[in-house]
């Protein structure tokens, strides 16, 4: 490998090449317009070919660019491992991520998840912030926090994200009730029941509000909290109902109280898995997470 090969000018090309335009490369590596420029028509000179079409209005790849990127794509990807390895080389201490997770799947199978990726990763150790949706969001995006998990909707410009699973809305009652004998209840059969559901800035409630309404049905919740144990105590005390994730319901319902789904129309939400797109990450950390959540999709299951 002659000199000419090196990384800087693989990325510079790499970002030109998806951004098609010297501007908004140059604003994603971080360097100046001109000298994006010059490293790419040094580039261009050193392999004796022209690789992008210039114009006032776009910058295109030429035909041999185009067969290009894929191969540098794939030795950046490979560098990136390399410097990994010698990163772990490197490094003597166990890596710690902090992961921020919603109340729903914090307190279900993301405990299970957490210990078979120690198991198999020992080199890793993770912190579990338990928070509700609009402050895992935050942490994750004032980098607090390495990563969040929640079921919201997350601006891709500023997240990297890792689809998990979806999860329906569910309704709690008592054993006792008539209900409890059906296979499903509807919403509109809601209308004018007390039913409990976490707080408004949770992303449940913002799904039942927005169920409900567009459906013409009122919007009165009874009660709000900020824990599912006191959702369940409303329930058993025969206060309300309660709304809630079906994976909320796994592995904390009282023997007094059974789940049902919504239906008419059935409403899921999806979990993701969230990180800071701009954040100097190394490749490990999202291999780690990608880990984390093939385990969160097999506790999901079971």
């Amino acid at each position: 490998m002659t000199a000419f090969l090196n990384i800087r000018h693989l990325v510079f090309f790499q970002a030109l090449a998806e951004s098609g335009s010297f501007t908004r490369a140059a604003e994603t590596c971080g360097v100046s317009q001109p000298g994006l420029s010059v490293a790419i028509r040094e580039f261009e000179d050193e392999l004796g070919v022209k690789l992008f079409n210039r114009s006032t209005r776009a910058v295109t790849l030429t035909p041999k660019g185009r067969e290009l990127l894929p191969v540098v794509e794939v030795a950046l990807v490979n560098a990136a491992r390399i410097e990994d390895d010698i990163r772990d080389v490197v490094a003597s201490k166990r890596q710690v991520l902090r992961l921020a997770a919603v109340p729903s799947i914090s307190a279900s199978v993301l405990p299970q998840a957490l210990a078979r990726l120690d198991r198999s990763e020992p080199a890793l150790r993770m912190e579990l912030i338990d928070v509700e949706s609009d402050a895992m969001e935050t942490l994750v995006r004032e980098e607090r926090a390495d990563a969040g998990i929640g079921a919201g909707l997350y601006d891709p410009e500023v997240f990297g994200q890792i689809a998990l699973f979806s999860d329906p809305l569910s309704l709690v009652i008592p054993a006792s009730h008539p209900w409890a004998a059906r296979d499903t209840v509807t919403w509109a059969e809601l209308e004018g029941q007390p039913y409990a559901l976490y707080e408004p800035t949770s992303e449940t409630f913002r799904s039942v509000e927005r169920t409900m309404l567009a459906h013409g049905l009122r919007f009165a919740p009874s009660c709000t909290a900020n824990y599912h144990q006191t959702l369940m105590g409303h329930v058993l005390a025969g206060q309300a109902f309660a709304i809630v994730p079906r994976i909320a319901t796994l592995k904390m319902l009282p023997p007094e109280l059974v789940c049902r789904p919504l239906g008419e129309p059935e409403v899921a939400r999806r979990y993701t898995l969230i990180y800071k797109r701009d954040r100097r990450l190394q490749k490990r950390f999202v291999s780690n997470m990608n880990r984390l959540a093939r385990q969160l999709a097999y506790s999901q299951t079971l």
